[in-house]
């Protein structure tokens, strides 16, 4: 299971309750999601947070891209283009690394 906890508050805590809660820290990937002005805190941090209850998966943190595509209601990033936790996460459930190449075809394999 891929699983977006939030970066702080109640958002963070519940999400570390239900992940908790699963007892399955092997089969689950925390991405962790902060929005453009936060300073997320560093990897070692976030794994050590989620060590006990998730495999750490990296940040989603929302820029000017990701903003902008969803307020032209595109369907993801270019071709090659993919964040490293997005590419990290589809690797993860099974996804080819060849499947992130500017070169690759959409819907082809």
């Amino acid at each position: 299971m891929i699983f977006i906890i939030g970066s702080s508050g109640s958002q963070l805590d519940d999400g570390l309750d239900a992940l908790d809660a699963i007892r399955q820290p092997q089969r689950v990937l925390a991405i962790t999601q902060t929005g453009q002005l936060a300073k997320p805190r560093p990897e070692t941090g976030w794994r050590q947070v989620t060590s006990r209850v998730a495999q750490w998966g990296g940040i989603c943190q929302w820029d000017k891209t990701s903003t902008m595509m969803l307020g032209q209601g595109k369907p993801g990033y270019p071709m090659g283009q993919e964040p490293k936790w997005l590419t990290h996460a589809c690797m993860w459930a099974g996804g080819r690394k060849t499947d992130f190449t500017p070169q690759r075809k959409r819907g082809g394999r």
